[in-house]
């Protein structure tokens, strides 16, 4: 099955229909976590919605934040750019996709990638996975846009050499932001990664093991308590 692992748009309904039309099996609708609220998986059209929760703030509220919410959402997503908050986020076992550790291009992008190589270990060992966003490339605009696509390009080398798990998304925030698995597999492929992984970071895999996730034995990647 193949997904688009990063979609903001509020407009549900005309975003599952684009979705459809671009031949999707369904998405992770990403919405800023506030307290109180709450999160459901959908079917609609035939799609799956899968519920996401973004989170942020300082990076001593990434984990307590991150745990707490870990068995109410199937994917809860830190958004990086400052450096500590980046290094929280991989460093976290409760958490399953770093976006932006170089920063929102249209606020503030940072004069570097805001990832390393020890980042990229530690996202591999607590199966964090690195979110590239398309949209935010695409609505970048001169120097800005230059700047962010050699940031990509430097975090996608090191997540090649460390085997750090990642995910190639639309990022949309509108049903006009939507883009079709041929696509993002094009946008993969600038970014120098293999056919193989690229099926992978569209597909249901980080959903597979991110459900996991919301069971009552687990404790971290690896780690369940298997009752006999």
């Amino acid at each position: 099955m193949i997904y688009d692992n990063h979609v903001k748009c509020d407009n549900i309904e005309s975003i599952t229909k684009v979705a459809k039309l671009l031949g999707w099996s369904g998405f992770v609708l990403v919405k800023k976590w506030k307290t109180g609220m709450k999160f459901e998986n959908k079917k609609k059209s035939g799609l799956n919605i899968i519920s996401g929760a973004e989170i942020g703030g300082r990076p001593d509220e990434v984990r307590k934040m991150a745990q707490k919410l870990r068995k109410s959402v199937d994917i809860i997503v830190v958004k990086g750019g400052d450096l500590e908050v980046n290094r929280q986020a991989v460093e976290t076992p409760y958490v399953d996709v770093l976006i932006q550790p170089w920063g929102d291009p249209i606020n503030k992008l940072r004069n570097d990638p805001g990832f390393n190589h020890i980042m990229a270990k530690l996202a591999k060992k607590n199966s964090v996975f690195i979110d590239f966003n398309i949209t935010d490339l695409i609505k970048s605009h001169k120097k800005t846009r230059v700047k962010l696509y050699s940031h990509m390009m430097k975090v996608a080398k090191l997540v090649k050499k460390y085997n750090t798990p990642f995910i190639l998304s639309s990022g949309a925030i509108s049903e006009w932001d939507m883009r079709s698995p041929s696509d993002l597999k094009s946008f993969g492929k600038i970014l120098g990664f293999e056919d193989s992984h690229i099926k992978k970071a569209i597909s249901d895999v980080i959903i597979k093991e991110n459900q996991k996730r919301k069971k009552s034995g687990w404790i971290q990647p690896g780690v369940e308590v298997v009752k006999s």
